[in-house]
């Protein structure tokens, strides 16, 4: 519960550092930049604080999906717009990159498991 709970304590520090995620801009794409990059960000860095996505997911790659989230929370500055925009994708990249990995893991382990119990896939 605690792993989930320090998500509770980081949300307020984006409000305040990012105040696009509370509709504070006049552009509107640096709102729903800032939203969907928030959204995305707390789940992956959720997967990576509690250490289970479909099954338990390796300490290494736990690691990975704490640096992708934190990449992608890092709020929109206007003085530092590009590489907040860099960091972002580059988080975005490895999150993507983890998650489909860690799908293709439950896949395999899915398909070993109904193997060895002698039922065919379909």
């Amino acid at each position: 519960a605690t792993r989930l709970g320090i998500m509770a304590y980081i949300l307020p520090f984006l409000f305040v550092y990012s105040p696009s995620l509370i509709l504070i801009s006049k552009n509107s794409i640096t709102i729903l930049a800032s939203v969907v990059t928030a959204v995305i960000g707390t789940l992956v860095l959720s997967i990576g604080l509690v250490g289970y996505l479909f099954q338990i997911v390796p300490m290494a790659r736990r690691v990975l999906f704490c640096i992708a989230g934190a990449a992608l929370l890092i709020p929109f500055q206007h003085d530092m717009i590009i590489k907040v925009i860099i960091l972002n994708v580059t988080g975005l990249l490895l999150a993507t990159f983890l998650l489909l990995w860690e799908f293709k893991r439950r896949q395999v382990v899915t398909v070993s498991v109904v193997s060895n119990h002698g039922y065919t896939q379909q």
